[in-house]
């Protein structure tokens, strides 16, 4: 690309499509210039073809309409820089709060044509002898212009147009230039193209072929037709780009529509399969169920058929979880997944009938080279068509007629859950390496004690990875001195991560937790929390039909909590409160007004609190309770809630959760819990003490 002339006869009317809000803030990047990153994020081979200028802007309007003389003095006029088309998102002429850029960046920000060549086809005005640009109040103006030219005239122009073209493409150094033009302007694009180009005239442009219609600029797109495709230009081939995606979707977005109110997901893949019209080879009850989709569906078919290319077609499938499914994954289960089920080739995955898997395992993209063993057989009807339709290598198997024994496989990963077939798979065959998913519950009942073993001298374990107490996930097959054990919390975020004696596991892998020594780590409040919420006021009760009654549940205020522990007398409400929150064992109590007095509910009882206290419910996997009540009784805390509430007094959820807590190792943890519990029990004893030295002063007398 020759950039500095590039920039000089045309960063006026063009720019590139940078939008990714981490680079582009607010107005033009100032890495434009930086030779390395235009190596790395520019795509010059596609080129976004717009109309005109266009504005509302009164002051850019007169400055255009009026402007006669070298153009490049435009800069020196004005407060425009270079490459200011399209990027400058400071106030005004397409500011930032401009819903065309937002729509604009929605569309095309991370995705294959981010960084594409981006510029006007109508580069002059209409008595322009310069490449001025063509700037009008909206694109009307400029066809009534054209319908004003004779034919010759109508020719001259329009060839001016197609050497400025010509130019730019000479140099953005691109030998086969691909156009999207934007759809206002195709049809008078696509004929000047047939009718005008030449190898002679037009020595840079004339191999020039338009691969899409986009809308014109900002135009308002349904937001499910505009996340559609930028999620299919996200994930295309960077050497593929399939003609018309775009302006096919736009036009028959309704088909999507109409699959995905199909509820059998093996049902669409079917219908996309069978519009592919293809020949593979394929078993007779596969080919019993397309015929019996063909059927089912013939209206289906004959509108992808109608309606989209084979290319386009393939790329509905090769997305087909993230169009079809609807079960919503967030992007730190997906992460996680993608961390822990790191397939790689020769790799058999089981499966069981659970939807959510099978969304998981395609979104993370383990159909390539993995092969399946499935008990469901619209699971096997998906996963094998799917990879008939993209020629993916790897095999799906059903269970029922599947022989377990001698499998020729590196690797297993048994997302199935069930204990007995992943033990049956285990003691047939020989693997380097299994993954193995089960249930916490699963994990540390009895009966499964023996099975754990029983892996230990064929299969060793050397990692094990907990999510939240919820599921285990082993890795065996290496003989490692040391295990790693990792934790990680319910957002799905690594909590804890560390080694320890791989001789320990069969015992009680859980339990042995505190033999990982942990450096100091800073993390916020919030991190530990499972569950906060502020109390209940005396009218809230009252008004959820709740009464006073010194039989009923105790309601504690900020007196019941001053001692470090939960202590009498309290007032009493009876009434249902199944729907209530309180504070069970284990919870924190802290005030929301000075001094921030902190208790632990330690008794077995449940308690309602009023409406100036919080109670914290405390994730006991990651730190024990009496750490954190040890945490919030500090000075050190109690200094640091003052200096973060500056001109107030009163606690707020937010600040409490932010507050940074100083995770200890284990070791130090152990002695923090321990000191503050014989330090309360110490006081307890002591108030103990005082109510009965008092009990004894009312008595003397």
């Amino acid at each position: 690309m020759n950039y500095e002339l590039l920039k000089k006869e045309f960063s006026h009317l063009s720019s590139f499509l940078i939008w990714n809000d981490e680079r582009v803030n607010n107005g033009l990047p100032p890495c434009f210039d930086d030779k390395k990153y235009r190596e790395e994020n520019f795509k010059t081979s596609y080129i976004y073809l717009a109309m005109n200028l266009r504005t509302d802007d009164e002051d850019f309007y007169r400055l255009y309409k009026n402007f006669r003389g070298n153009v490049y003095d435009i800069f020196e006029r004005s407060e425009l820089i270079p490459w200011w088309v399209f990027h400058n998102l400071e106030e005004g002429i397409f500011s930032k709060a401009d819903p065309a850029i937002t729509r604009f960046n929605n569309l095309f920000s991370n995705t294959m044509l981010e960084g594409a060549y981006v510029t006007d086809f109508f580069k002059t005005s209409p008595d322009g002898e310069f490449l001025d640009g063509f700037v009008t109040r909206d694109g009307q103006e400029v066809f009534s212009f054209l319908r004003s030219l004779d034919e010759l005239s109508y020719e001259t122009y329009i060839k001016t147009q197609l050497r400025a073209l010509d130019r730019e493409i000479e140099l953005l150094e691109v030998s086969d230039p691909k156009f999207l033009v934007i759809n206002s302007i195709y049809d008078l694009v696509k004929e000047s193209f047939d009718k005008f180009l030449n190898e002679k005239d037009f020595p840079h442009l004339y191999r020039a072929e338009i691969v899409d219609v986009p809308p014109p600029y900002g135009a308002a797109i349904r937001k499910d037709v505009s996340s559609l495709i930028s999620l299919l230009l996200k994930n295309i081939d960077k050497n593929l780009y399939p003609n018309f995606i775009i302006d096919s979707i736009c036009k028959n977005y309704y088909v999507i529509e109409n699959l995905r109110e199909i509820t059998n997901p093996a049902h669409t893949m079917a219908i996309l399969y069978l519009s592919l019209e293809p020949n593979v080879n394929l078993s007779s009850a596969t080919r019993s169920y397309l015929e019996k989709i063909k059927l089912a569906y013939p209206r289906h078919i004959k509108m992808l058929n109608y309606c989209f290319s084979k290319d386009i077609i393939l790329e509905i499938i090769k997305n087909f979880p993230y169009i079809f499914s609807k079960i919503n994954l967030s992007e730190g289960e997906l992460s996680f997944y993608k961390e822990v089920l790191k397939a790689g080739r020769n790799c058999l995955i089981i499966l069981d009938d659970d939807i959510k898997k099978l969304s998981l395992i395609l979104k993370q993209n383990l159909l390539v080279d993995s092969s399946f063993l499935v008990g469901d057989y619209d699971e096997f009807i998906l996963l094998s068509l799917m990879k008939k339709a993209l020629a993916v290598p790897g095999f799906v198997f059903m269970r029922d007629d599947f022989s377990i024994k001698n499998l020729n496989f590196d690797r297993i990963i048994d997302l199935s859950g069930d204990v007995s077939l992943c033990e049956k798979v285990l003691d047939e065959n020989s693997f380097s390496e299994a993954l193995l998913v089960m249930t916490y519950e699963d994990f540390m009942r009895e009966r499964n004690l023996s099975f754990r073993k029983s892996i230990e001298d064929k299969f060793p374990l050397f990692s094990l990875t907990n999510f939240d107490n919820k599921k285990v996930f082993l890795k065996v097959g290496r003989r490692e001195d040391r295990l790693l054990y990792r934790y990680f919390d319910r957002n799905y975020s690594l909590f804890k991560e560390g080694y320890f004696d791989a001789s320990l596991v069969s015992e009680d892998p859980f339990g042995e937790i505190n033999i990982i020594k942990d450096n100091t780590r800073i993390y916020m409040l919030k991190d530990f929390i499972v569950q906060a919420r502020r109390g209940y006021s005396v009218s809230e009760l009252l008004n959820l039909g709740l009464s006073y009654d010194c039989d009923g549940f105790s309601y504690l205020s900020n007196s019941n909590i001053a001692k470090g522990f939960v202590s009498g007398p309290y007032s009493s409400f009876a009434g249902d409160v199944s729907s209530l929150f309180y504070a069970s064992e284990g919870d924190l109590i802290i005030s929301k007004t000075f001094p921030y007095n902190t208790a632990i509910v330690d008794d077995g009882n449940k308690y309602l609190v009023n409406d100036n206290l919080f109670v914290l419910r405390i994730d006991k996997n990651k730190a024990d309770p009496y750490y954190i009540l040890a945490f919030l009784k500090s000075k050190k805390t109690k200094d640091l809630i003052k200096s973060e509430l500056k001109n107030s007094n009163n606690l707020s959820m937010k600040v409490l959760k932010n507050l940074e807590v100083a995770l200890y190792s284990m070791e130090k943890r152990e002695d923090i819990k321990n000191n503050i519990m014989d330090n309360l029990a110490k006081t307890k004893k002591a108030y103990k003490n005082i109510s009965e030295f008092e009990k004894e002063l009312r008595n003397i007398f």
